[in-house]
């Protein structure tokens, strides 16, 4: 019996020793840009990274971006001779941290090893999340009572639109069905920034071809991912007028549709208050507010790629992509754009059916029939057809539904949660009441709020706001008119996902 036991203990002794001897070669092959590093990196860290066969230029471990020492770190160490520490941490079931640290730079970095070998944060804190596959992803959601199998279908719908417009062969196609996109669904920004160290909603992470966030249908994280499988080889670094320009153009903002952000560059461009060709080289883009560039960079990538089409687009997209010193000494007159005349035709063109409108002189009767010859309505409101809109007459908010189950009972609405709340709080509710917003949401798809100045819809399956009105942005401004106690309005059909041609709908309000 002492025997087994000696025996155990020596070979416990020897697996930590073999562990932190891994820990201290592998800061040594970073800090010295080894060839050997994969030698004490977790096999599946090296196969994920290298699945889709996405390269950056200039760059030996792709599996270490954002998570290596600093080159200037390095370089100090080597060249001075730096003392640095590892201090390690035990975290159970074959997991460890060390935290390095360079106490003459305030300098400091944390790293997670299974069984000795190096692994992402992102893999260490997921590793006991729900896993979820569907055509294209492989999802690992941190809390599944968020998420739901109408918004799976939506990123895979996604995937094949934005391979649709960037003519991915068939040979791209089989391999993102085999391969996937990883997602990593965190429960809130707390989890992300634990996780990441950044206080950020999501993000394409380039080591390992994944998006972490906390939205439902990240779209824009998930274009800067498709855009580089398209390119496969390119660099680190994209002119961000058309990095983030096409990532608005295809996929929105984070929890805002790509309709309701173009809106927004529209009438900005339209307007004058921040112009296309001020904000096209690297310095004029960074010099204004992201809630301003993104918007005027998404409308006219927008316009680029109708102009262009496929081929001369990714053709351009290409010719600016380089270092970030490349990128700096690029010029306006250095790239060729289309003349201003043909893109005041295309912004002619994009006002003419806005998503949503008001009009205080309309005189159309909300007695309009669906296509079924049902007139949509409750005690908080009705709409009916009106041309190619729907004409809503509603008190605020207004919660409704097509009768079509889409999602599990058991799903939970952040975005109904939020809104509730904050009527709540405009009705002076105490926190008891806010407590029960989650238990209160029974499946409505969407959800209106609407005042004088401003409606906006939401679909509460993705979270995201869907299409709004505001008479800040608008360029034909005027207030939404209330009659007999009701706001009036109009919204787009094609918003809705033809959810109403000939279904019976559920209406109720949120409490």
């Amino acid at each position: 019996m002492k025997t087994i036991f000696f025996v155990s203990t020596l070979v416990l002794i020897s697996a930590i020793s073999f562990t932190q001897e891994n820990q201290k070669l592998f800061v040594e092959a970073l800090i010295n840009n080894s060839d050997n590093l994969e030698k004490f990196v977790d096999s599946d860290e090296v196969a994920n990274s290298k699945r889709l066969g996405i390269n950056y230029d200039g760059v030996k471990y792709k599996f270490m971006i954002s998570y290596d020492i600093d080159e200037k770190i390095r370089d100090e160490i080597k060249k001075n001779g730096l003392k640095y520490d590892i201090n390690e941490t035990d975290l159970g079931n074959g997991y460890s941290l060390i935290d390095f640290t360079v106490p003459s730079l305030n300098y400091s970095k944390k790293f997670y090893f299974k069984n000795g070998k190096w692994i992402s944060p992102i893999t260490y804190y997921s590793k006991d999340w729900t896993t979820k596959e569907s055509k294209y992803f492989i999802f690992k959601i941190s809390e599944p009572k968020y998420f739901n199998d109408y918004c799976v279908n939506k990123l895979d719908e996604f995937v094949d639109s934005v391979a649709v417009l960037l003519e991915f062969d068939r040979q791209e196609m089989q391999l993102l069905g085999k391969e996937k996109i990883f997602y990593i669904l965190c429960r809130d920004e707390k989890e992300i920034k634990q996780i990441t160290g950044f206080d950020m909603r999501g993000q394409f992470i380039t080591s390992t071809d994944e998006v972490i966030t906390t939205y439902n249908t990240h779209y824009h994280e998930l274009a800067h991912l498709l855009m580089n499988y398209k390119l496969k080889n390119l660099t680190l670094y994209t002119l961000p007028f058309f990095l983030e320009g096409f990532a608005v153009a295809v996929g929105g903002r984070g929890g805002i549709a790509k309709g309701v952000i173009l809106d927004i560059g529209y009438f900005l461009q339209k307007r004058g208050f921040l112009t296309y060709d001020s904000i096209i080289t690297n310095s004029g883009f960074y010099s204004e507010d992201a809630s301003l560039t993104y918007p005027v960079a998404g409308l006219y990538n927008t316009f680029l790629m109708k102009e262009l089409g496929t081929e001369r687009y990714l053709k351009l997209y290409k010719s600016i992509n380089g270092s970030l010193a490349d990128l700096e000494k690029i010029k306006r007159n250095q790239i060729d754009l289309p003349d201003v005349k043909t893109y005041n035709s295309y912004l002619k063109e994009y006002e003419s059916e806005p998503s949503i409108y008001a009009d205080k002189d309309d005189t159309n009767k909300i007695r309009i029939l669906l296509k079924d010859g049902q007139l949509i309505t409750s005690r908080e409101g009705l709409f009916g057809r009106v041309g190619n809109y729907y004409k809503f007459s509603v008190t605020s908010p207004f919660i409704f539904s097509p009768s079509i189950d889409t999602v599990k009972s058991n799903y939970i609405s952040k975005k109904y949660t939020e809104i509730m709340r904050r009527e709540n709080d405009k009705d002076n509710k105490d926190d008891e009441d806010n407590k029960d917003d989650e238990e209160l949401y029974s499946g409505f798809k969407y959800g209106i709020a609407v005042d004088s100045q401003s409606v906006s819809l939401y679909n509460f399956y993705t979270n995201e706001i869907i299409a709004s009105y505001s008479v800040k942005f608008s360029l034909n401004p005027q207030q939404v008119p209330i009659v007999n106690g009701r706001y009036e309005f109009f919204i787009k059909q094609n918003v809705f996902e033809n959810d109403f041609d000939g279904v019976i709908s559920v209406l109720g309000h949120g409490r």
